[in-house]
């Protein structure tokens, strides 16, 4: 037998178990559904059993090999006890997706592992797992040492994962998001802070009785399109390296129409993720402003009078939920699950058009009698007077603004802001593309006056930096086809001459 052709431990023989399933990593991932992953699992699978075989041989005790001679367990009998085994080990709450990890995992179809956790299994019959309402299925108390080799109160063999972010300072997770977002310094110093409060009370309510544990902080972003709503979310996952999941509030319905309902907001957080990552990922849900109702006197008309306001009910229970039982459409029916989202930082967005007016008209009914001037500046940023008084004039319901401890509104882009987006953050488009055209064979420097073309072009367009980056993606397009016809043109002379 080769080296390493055996488990020379328990421990060996679980993690490679763990890994087959891939406990550690996303569980849906669409890698699945390649026939090259199939082929991966299935070589995986064999070598798995044959190793534990040789282990056997060689009376290298594994416990859950033992169990299966005794009560001639399936292969998909052990690898349903391997996921109960990391959920313990771990604290993740696998058992709520049994089903459609063996599924996944390639070990057995949707359907045979349905009916291996409800019918005649072994597992069931012998009482190996027990039922616990509102938890699910376990591996019985006195069949964990059978399974795992160590006794109840000795589990936690394994380091236990951190789930609880540690965030920066706020200034400081500011200051590092100003190396990656021009300007907008009141929407970060807003953000950071919220976020930094966010993450310090869930390490306070850990210690709370219940009835003493604080509300969540959720944050509203108010914006124009491409001022970086988005990518400021997304850098701020990466600096509190939290996972983000971002969602569009135009794709919800009500339960019992056609199309998502806010609980599949949930349910693709945990199908994307694993649970120790879905706990604490930050949930951005953008167009936010799409599901208010209507107020045609301001020229704000979302079309969604009743729907979008059902939908912002049914979203209450995530923004001030903890934990919360959400149904699930499944294959043979529907089923109700249960999340802990405590832990999640909810982040909704919008470009709000129309909100401006309501604003105005708010100002200007309090300022009768006095003869007040606004400057073009106080004009522009006129959004930065909001208050929750004028998003529920918006069409939102006061319960709903309500749930939102912080709100950061972000300007529109200037021409100065977008020339720096282009050529001096980090990784910026100018740099992208002085790579690509360095790449490519071509002279990587970009003219001043084409930066400030585009920064001028993607200003006027009133869509922002994304304007910038499809600009340069067309003038790279036109670059470096212009610089390939080089060459031909070369041989076409040549061509020419010679004959």
């Amino acid at each position: 037998m080769e080296k390493n052709q055996y488990f020379k431990s328990n421990l060996e023989y679980m993690e490679a178990w763990f890994d087959f399933l891939r406990l550690d990593q996303s569980l849906f991932s669409n890698s699945s559904k390649d026939k090259g992953f199939k082929l991966v699992q299935k070589t995986k699978l064999d070598r798995l059993l044959k190793m534990a075989k040789e282990s056997h041989k060689r009376k290298i005790y594994i416990p859950l090999e033992t169990l299966a001679i005794t009560y001639k367990l399936s292969t998909t009998e052990k690898a349903l006890l391997m996921i109960f085994a990391h959920s313990m080990i771990y604290m993740e709450g696998h058992q709520r997706n049994l089903v459609e990890t063996l599924a996944k995992s390639q070990i057995t179809d949707f359907l045979s592992a349905f009916e291996l956790i409800k019918s005649n299994s072994i597992l069931v019959k012998k009482r190996i797992i027990t039922h616990i309402p509102r938890e699910g299925y376990k591996i019985d108390k006195k069949f964990i040492p059978k399974v795992l080799g160590v006794k109840v109160e000795k589990i936690p063999a394994f380091k236990p994962r951190a789930t609880t972010i540690i965030p920066p300072n706020p200034a400081g997770l500011s200051q590092k998001l100003s190396k990656y977002v021009v300007g907008q310094e009141e929407a970060k110093k807003v953000i950071s802070t919220s976020a930094f409060i966010h993450y310090k009370k869930i390490t306070l309510n850990a210690k709370r009785q219940k009835e003493m544990k604080m509300p969540k902080s959720n944050i509203l972003i108010i914006g124009p399109t491409g001022c970086g709503k988005t990518y400021l979310c997304k850098m701020l996952g990466n600096f509190l390296k939290a996972p983000v999941i971002k969602t569009d509030a135009t794709q919800y319905t009500e339960t019992g129409y056609v199309g998502k309902t806010v609980d599949d907001i949930i349910f693709s957080l945990y199908d994307k993720l694993s649970p120790s990552l879905a706990s604490k990922a930050i949930i951005h849900i953008d167009e936010i402003d799409k599901i208010a109702g209507q107020n045609s006197s301001i020229g704000h008309n979302s079309q969604r009078d009743v729907s979008g306001k059902s939908v912002q009910e049914e979203l209450l229970k995530l923004l001030e939920g903890d934990i919360v039982d959400l149904e699930h459409r499944e294959l043979m029916g529907r089923s109700t699950k249960t999340f802990d989202i405590s832990k999640n930082l909810f982040i909704v967005s919008g470009a709000f058009n129309g909100l401006d007016e309501i604003i105005t008209e708010r100002i200007k009914k309090r300022a009768i009698g006095f003869n007040v001037k606004k400057s073009d500046k106080e004009k522009k940023n006129i959004l930065h007077q909001v208050t929750k008084e004028d998003l529920i004039n918006y069409g939102f319901l006061p319960e709903f603004i309500g749930r939102f401890s912080a709100i950061a509104v972000m300007n529109p882009l200037t021409k100065e802001e977008m020339i720096e987006i282009i050529s001096k953050t980090k990784n910026n488009i100018a740099s992208q593309t002085k790579d690509i055209l360095k790449a490519s064979g071509i002279e990587a420097d970009i003219p001043e006056d084409i930066i400030e073309s585009i920064a001028e072009k993607a200003v006027n367009s009133g869509m922002g930096a994304r304007a910038a980056r499809e600009l340069f993606e067309k003038w790279t397009i036109n670059k470096i086809y212009a610089d390939s016809q080089e060459p031909l043109k070369r041989k076409q002379m040549i061509d020419k001459i010679a004959s």
